[in-house]
């Protein structure tokens, strides 16, 4: 544990909302455990997808029944925002800054991020995302992300908040009976909307960085959980008798 706090240089948004649980962190990150999610991969697969469609480089006929579904939602989107005058400039956008331009903190220390796509009219930009979720349930904690990087991008273009804006695309929304099919939702942030979830978010990168100066305070935190795994028990009795 001490050994992964002292060489974390490279923060991002699912590190920083992963730190909530200090036991999954552990997991996670520090032990790096492998674990299948049919989600995540989907997801990858899927802005893969996207990117592609933007740079004029997929062969449709490639693709298979499901990705057609999300190709299409992906081309309703465009179409959507074409509508509100808006044109896709960019893809799969990597940004890295200096933590120290968000927090007061060392100088060494870089938050990184990728953003899905990004639109652009005149000097105003929309950052969107695009997710495969089945529903709008996590709706928060993406606008919490999307919050993030819409000051990342800020500052890595030099650019006003102001003239960025943020939305979530969904292009997988599903009933909760099965009909295989797949409809798409566009969630346009509301002005000021951003500013308690990032001020959320900042309090979980303060944690991460109190953990990270000090790693017993994080030890202290996850013995101080409660979990019913058998891997947990043997955590917590390991790191009882270091203490």
């Amino acid at each position: 544990i001490k050994n992964y706090f002292g060489k974390l240089n490279t923060f991002y948004f699912t590190l920083v909302e992963g730190i909530k649980d200090p036991y999954r962190f552990f997991k996670d990150y520090i032990m790096a455990m492998p674990h299948r999610n049919v989600q995540m991969s989907l997801g990858s697969r899927i802005h893969e997808i996207a990117e592609l469609y933007f740079r004029g480089k997929l062969d449709e006929g490639k693709l298979e029944k499901d990705e057609l579904k999300y190709l299409a939602n992906i081309k309703k989107v465009n179409e959507e925002l074409s509508k509100r005058v808006f044109r896709q400039v960019a893809a799969e956008e990597k940004l890295n800054i200096s933590l120290n331009k968000l927090l007061n903190c060392s100088d060494d220390l870089t938050f990184t991020g990728k953003i899905d796509a990004i639109y652009a009219k005149e000097n105003l930009y929309l950052i969107v995302d695009f997710k495969t979720d089945k529903s709008t349930d996590y709706n928060t904690d993406h606008r919490r992300q999307l919050a993030a990087y819409k000051r990342l991008y800020s500052i890595a273009k030099n650019a006003e908040q102001g003239s960025i804006s943020t939305a979530i695309a969904y292009i997988g929304l599903a009933g909760k009976i099965n009909t295989g099919r797949l409809d798409y939702s566009i969630a346009y942030e509301k002005e000021g909307s951003d500013k308690i979830l990032w001020a959320n978010f900042l309090k979980q990168m303060q944690l991460l960085l109190a953990y990270k100066s000090d790693p017993i305070k994080f030890i202290e935190a996850l013995l101080a959980q409660d979990k019913n795994e058998l891997l947990f028990e043997i955590v917590k009795r390991e790191l009882g008798r270091q203490s």
